[in-house]
């Protein structure tokens, strides 16, 4: 919703004063990407929770410097192709790296899940992470991203924004269940 509804957000909360039709452009532009960023950040506050339980700070800052180094490393890169958008694409590569990490680290924890229905969670999480990050990364294509800017050619490239997760969810989660048996 944040993603699709970014440029009439911006512009009801912030567009006035100073703050004119450009800003709300620019902004907009950069919360295009940031907007993928927050479930992948939802998804390691998972990890980080865990730990800060445990009262184990040293992998969470291990994991949010790594985190931090390829969002700016992601930036550097994605920024002189993308634009201001590329800001925000860093933070959500950045972020699912994370995410996928703190889950990945759970799961090799099992005395954390109970067998069963928790393991199977925490896969749907990690494979959760893996399609909304296939999806970012299209979406920040050049003809998707034309597409979505406008214009009633924007429904369509969500829906097929919307099939591609659904089909890389379900196949992740197919040959995951299919290698550890659940």
């Amino acid at each position: 919703v944040l993603y699709i509804l970014r440029e009439p957000a911006i512009a009801v909360l912030f567009q006035r004063g100073a703050f004119d039709a450009s800003s709300t452009e620019l902004t907009a532009l950069i919360l295009e990407g940031y907007a993928w960023s927050i479930p992948l950040q939802a998804l390691a506050l998972i990890g980080l929770r865990y730990y800060l339980a445990e009262g184990r700070l040293n992998i969470p800052l291990l994991i949010a410097c790594g985190g931090a180094a390829l969002t700016i490393a992601a930036d550097l890169v994605l920024v002189p192709y993308l634009g201001p958008a590329g800001i925000g694409y860093g933070a959500a590569l950045g972020a699912g790296v994370q995410a996928v990490l703190y889950l990945a680290l759970l799961m090799r924890r099992e005395r954390m899940v109970v067998k069963g229905a928790g393991l199977r969670m925490v896969r749907a999480l990690m494979v959760n992470a893996a399609a909304a990050g296939a999806v970012a990364w299209t979406a920040a294509l050049a003809p998707v991203r034309e597409g979505l800017a406008g214009g009633a050619e924007r429904l369509g490239w969500l829906l097929l924004l919307t099939i591609m997760y659904a089909a890389f969810w379900f196949g992740l989660t197919w040959v995951t269940g299919k290698k550890k048996g659940v």
